[in-house]
């Protein structure tokens, strides 16, 4: 057994956690003290820090500054405890701490010597075990630790078959829990006690637990008309009755709430069809994301006809609403959503949806890049002082840690790219766990210490995942990663949802299926700074392509997030900035009728200036969309920008050496 004492960041960051429930650190979280004092020494020194590791001051001095910037002024010890007693002061409860945060490697997982199948998931096996001792509450709780989606006492699955044959005998076999297929997958809603007969079928593979996406909103009664029109200069065309006729949109999002109360204002227009493929079956279900996004695709191409899915989140969802689209004929899909829970290179499930989609039905599907810029830890898979843990830098020094923040319930997701020769099919091999130890700062005493410990035993997926609640939030802990069985190196992605994470880095961060070669990937610039947003995703992709490819506006006005009638709110994230381009790919369509997809894809891509670096870079694509250069009157010939860019004839050059290379 390794012990490994990570101790002086992490004992400062959990003193900071005391401080805040205190009351004496208030509104501010851990990456905006870093932040405050970062622009402190810029505005001191007059120079700038572009990384963390850059900084003259460590994690530690910057939040023991912060702790003594906001102690009583009196003399007295500020308090770490809820109650009325005053603590023994901060250097005894560093000590009292510090004893606290030593890690063991635990010998045995929780997954060890589990009955069952072994086609089946360990986290649905674990499920199955503990079953019968559960109440339904106990069985909802222990299902979100696993991170099992369920419905009552039912489970989401995909079953994955060594052949698409295989996979269409499967729908007969599980009947009216069957919600659909795509390739070998087959997805499905069915009872815990059925997956062994399933698992026993001939030419089942795995039965994995169905990945989920979400929305890329980074969340915070008169016409309002998006700053983004004004921004990417479509006007001239919508005086010129470039509108988006004739051109078919369907949006896929997580709920349409408030639609019928936008369209009576006029912000929004009546959909040719909607269809839910939700659980609950309704598309105002409280959700007003995708009533945000059909309002930017209205102002940006106001005549564009609206088909609208509904989804959950789903993998199974999502596949049910992207071809119910395609039999609408749609041209283009904007999909303002989508995950990590596969690989990032363009080769698993999501990936291979888009691209049928768009070669088998002529659509351009436009995606969100996703939220996770700022919340993303890259990590290669090195263990060079042998103690099982993967080592971490952390403001220059090499650690086996990194600092974890959540103010609300959240989630942990560690994914790295093992998935074998076909993701549909994983079979890692290279075994890592993930561990999260919260100390309770009212108590001072570890409450818990959260693990993911799933084997990749050669048919398991290459990912772990820690659950936060909300009985363990507010929390500040340390994350590590252990090498259970590793024999090469591969990348390693941490995402956080809901928390912060330090260290992070942007690069690679690029969400599902933006990964797509067919996707559009769209990255989000502050429509009132014009600067790309912190937690705008980039990439490159795990094989080395250019993610985003384009970027457009986010953080415009939006009806459909105002909390009252005339007082409109913000809609920020790349899911308003995915939208933006949708409305602007109608309104070429319309304008220059492209013959394919790719086509249309490559008038967006040209039509753009530069923000930021002069050349196609993984943080704004090819440029921010613009429709500058184009003239009414006559075809455009790129960007607007006066320099050689992603636009035009070397734009154009770029295109198809990508699409040559498949890149």
């Amino acid at each position: 057994m390794y012990t490994h004492k990570y101790r002086e960041s992490l004992v400062v960051a959990l003193a900071f956690t005391m401080l805040m429930l205190a009351g004496i650190v208030h509104a501010q979280s851990l990456d905006q003290i870093v932040n405050e004092q970062l622009n402190r020494n810029t505005s001191q020194t007059g120079k700038s820090s572009n990384s963390r590791s850059d900084q003259a001051q460590s994690l530690d001095e910057i939040l023991s500054e912060q702790l003594n910037r906001n102690a009583p002024q009196s003399g007295e010890q500020p308090n770490l405890s809820l109650n009325t007693d005053l603590g023994a002061g901060l250097e005894d409860r560093f000590q009292e701490l510090a004893l606290l945060t030593e890690f063991e490697i635990p010998k045995d997982t929780q997954f060890k010597n589990l009955p069952g199948n072994e086609k089946i998931a360990a986290n649905l096996r674990a499920l199955m075990a503990q079953k019968k001792s559960l109440d339904p509450f106990g069985f909802q709780q222990k299902a979100f630790e696993l991170g099992v989606e369920i419905k009552q006492n039912l489970v989401y699955v995909t079953i994955a078959t060594e052949s698409e044959l295989e996979s269409k005998a499967m729908e007969s076999d599980i009947r009216e829990g069957f919600m659909s297929q795509f390739r070998n997958n087959t997805y499905a809603l069915v009872p815990l006690s059925e997956l062994e007969g399933l698992a026993a079928k001939n030419g089942v593979y795995s039965i994995q637990a169905q990945q989920k996406d979400y929305p890329f909103a980074d969340s915070k009664g008169r016409k309002i008309v998006s700053e983004g029109v004004k921004s990417v200069n479509v006007s001239h065309l919508h005086g010129a009755n470039i509108t988006g006729k004739k051109v078919k949109i369907g949006i896929i999002d997580f709920g349409f709430h408030r639609y019928a109360e936008l369209l009576k204002q006029g912000e929004v227009p009546t959909p040719i069809a909607t269809k839910t493929f939700n659980n609950s079956g309704q598309s105002e279900n409280g959700n007003v994301h995708g009533t945000a996004c059909a309002e930017i695709i209205h102002d940006m191409a106001p005549d564009a006809e609206l088909y609208l899915a509904v989804i959950d989140g789903l993998e199974g969802q999502l596949v049910n609403a992207a071809e119910w689209l395609a039999q609408q004929g749609v041209d283009i899909i904007s999909f303002s959503g989508g995950g990590h829970g596969g690989p990032h290179n363009g080769t698993g499930t999501q990936d291979q949806l888009v691209e049928s989609i768009t070669e088998k039905h002529g659509i351009l599907w436009v995606n969100a890049a996703g939220n996770e810029g700022d919340k993303h830890l890259p990590l290669n898979l090195e263990d060079k002082d042998g103690n099982q843990l993967i080592d971490i830098e952390l403001n220059g020094k090499q650690v086996d840690y990194a600092i974890v923040e959540f103010r609300r319930p959240g989630s942990v997701l560690m994914i790295w790219d093992d998935w074998g020769k076909d993701p549909l099919k994983p079979s890692s091999t290279q075994d890592l766990d993930l561990y999260l130890k919260i100390v309770d700062p009212r108590t001072q005493k570890v409450v818990k210490t959260l693990s993911s410990e799933n084997p990749q035993n050669g048919r398991a997926v290459p990912g772990e995942i820690l659950k936060i609640s909300k009985e363990d939030v507010p929390l500040v802990g340390g994350l590590v990663v252990v090498k259970r069985s590793a024999t090469r190196p591969v990348p390693i992605h941490i995402h956080i949802r809901g928390g912060a994470i330090l260290p992070s880095s942007p690069a690679g961060s690029i969400g599902i299926p933006a990964t797509s070669r067919k996707a559009l990937a769209v990255g989000a610039v502050n429509v009132q700074k014009l600067q790309l947003e912190a937690f705008s995703s980039q990439g490159p992709t795990d094989d080395g392509r250019l993610k985003p490819d384009v970027s457009a506006p986010d953080f415009n006005l939006s009806v459909a997030y105002g909390k009252q009638p005339g007082q409109p709110g913000r809609f920020p994230g790349t899911s308003a900035a995915c939208p933006h381009v949708s409305g602007f790919a109608a309104l070429l369509k319309q304008h220059f009728s492209p013959s394919s997809p790719d086509e249309l894809r490559r008038l967006v891509e040209t039509n753009v200036r530069f923000l930021g670096s002069q050349e196609p870079n993984n943080q704004y694509g090819r440029g921010y969309i613009t429709a500058q250069a184009i003239q009414v009157g006559g075809p455009s010939t790129g960007g607007a920008n006066d320099k050689p860019s992603p636009g035009g004839k070397i734009g154009d050059l770029q295109r198809t050496l990508d699409d040559i290379l498949g890149r």
